[in-house]
């Protein structure tokens, strides 16, 4: 609970220097949003376009290998994501550019979770979760990163190296108001499932079938 109550701490403070005081404190107090699950068969991906310039390092980041990295978050919430989610069995993938992590997500599979549920986003779609198949969330693309393909291309190259280690399905999520999410997911070809609503109050969240 106290590492849950200092991430909320820290996305506060990053929310009220972009976007201001109000808007911060009902970011933190209460969410509504409207949640279109994903699956991508993995079998017909094709590959991205990569951005200009030099790519960034693709890291698969566990509690095996975290720490022989010295690697920098530019937001704190971050960072502070990463001992909690380790705990939980959930892995993650991070774009690295000179040390500096420009942007990650997180994953978790049947053999990586340490709790029964897996994953609390699995319950509320009703994903059964099978043995070469994964489950992809909270990604993130630092904001002076975005643009120049480069989200698309860190998905894409992620699941071709889940593909790589033997995996056939990923799921996912997106929130329908994030236009740039729904464009890269519809880009890689994602299969859009029935559409949830999801609210969150404080840290208790729930989701249900939108009607």
């Amino acid at each position: 609970m106290l590492t849950l109550l200092r991430i909320k701490f820290f996305q506060f403070i990053e929310h009220y220097r972009q976007e201001g005081f109000l808007s911060a404190c009902w970011f933190s107090l209460y969410k509504c949003e409207e949640a279109v699950p994903v699956v991508k068969n993995l079998e017909t991906l094709r590959p991205a376009k990569a951005p200009a310039g030099a790519l960034p390092v693709l890291l698969d980041l566990g509690p095996d290998n975290f720490h022989s990295h010295e690697l920098q978050y530019p937001l704190r919430s971050r960072r502070e994501r990463v001992e909690r989610c380790f705990r939980l069995g959930y892995r993650s993938f991070a774009m690295v550019r000179d040390g500096v992590v420009i942007g990650d997500l997180w994953y978790v599979t049947r053999a990586t979770a340490r709790t029964p549920r897996l994953h609390p986003h699995l319950q509320w779609f009703g994903i059964d979760l099978g043995e070469h198949e994964i489950y992809m969330f909270d990604m993130h693309v630092y904001q002076k990163e975005r643009g120049n393909s480069l989200t698309t291309w860190f998905l894409t190259s992620v699941l071709f190296t889940l593909r790589d280690k033997g995996f056939d399905k990923a799921y996912g999520y997106f929130a329908a108001q994030n236009v740039p999410a729904l464009w890269v997911h519809r880009l890689i070809g994602y299969e859009e499932k029935s559409h949830f609503v999801v609210q969150r109050f404080l840290l208790y969240e729930t989701a249900h079938a939108k009607e």
